[in-house]
């Protein structure tokens, strides 16, 4: 358990909240965010993955525990996993890698040269996932905000902290946000993200989603050098 900001977690959400950081801990819990994950992206919009199976969320978090750079942080209330947020640092010179980030990264390597040639000692950051506990989505707890807003912006401001400090050189961050994910994509804004206009169709929704005419997005924002 960390104590980065936990205060400010704890009076807005529940004084038993914990924060967990780093692969150890991640692989720790690696069957705790496989069930996790399975309930997000089965029952919660925008993705309703209907056929996906715990074998297949459980071989998500093996791959992304190996992924270079990764850094997870994990919350928990009373003992219960409610969120969990990962980013990763891919490599550009090695296409393979990069290309395996997500899918269709390589439409953004055009952007990441560009900002590789403005900023050679820059840092490429994949913001890859941030996934809450359905129960925690749209639902206030002790205050009128939704829970989900409160954890949302705990995680965004962790990161972009934690990437001004960890990268003094600056970064350039990338992420990928579904079109009809509403909330994602306003708090991405709010936080500075910006939409490159690279899009493509979000065929990897299940067939029985009713959103079939969400895409993808890949935003990106730049951690500026830290001249401290």
């Amino acid at each position: 358990m960390i104590n980065i900001e936990k205060n400010s977690l704890t009076k807005e959400l529940s004084p038993s909240a914990e924060i967990l950081l780093g692969a150890a801990v991640f692989n720790q819990h690696a069957e705790e965010v496989a069930q996790l994950l399975l309930r997000v992206f089965r029952e919660s919009e925008p993705w309703k993955e209907n056929s996906l199976t715990i074998e297949e969320t459980r071989n998500r978090v093996k791959k992304y525990s190996k992924r270079p750079g990764f850094m997870p942080i994990l919350i928990k209330v009373k003992d219960s996993l409610v969120a969990v947020a990962w980013y990763d640092t891919p490599s550009v010179q090695d296409k393979e890698n990069f290309n395996s980030t997500t899918r269709n990264a390589e439409l953004m390597r055009p952007v990441v040269e560009e900002y590789l040639k403005r900023n050679p000692d820059g840092i490429i950051i994949w913001a890859a996932e941030m996934v809450i506990l359905p129960e925690y989505q749209g639902q206030g707890l002790r205050f009128a905000q939704k829970a989900e807003e409160k954890i949302s912006k705990f995680l965004w401001n962790w990161f972009l902290k934690e990437w001004s400090n960890k990268y003094p050189k600056g970064a350039l961050v990338f992420a990928r946000i579904m079109s009809s994910n509403e909330r994602m994509l306003d708090l991405a804004q709010k936080h500075g993200f910006i939409p490159t206009g690279i899009k493509y169709e979000a065929s990897d929704l299940s067939k029985s989603n009713q959103n079939s005419e969400a895409f993808h997005e890949f935003f990106v924002s730049e951690i500026p050098l830290n001249v401290k």
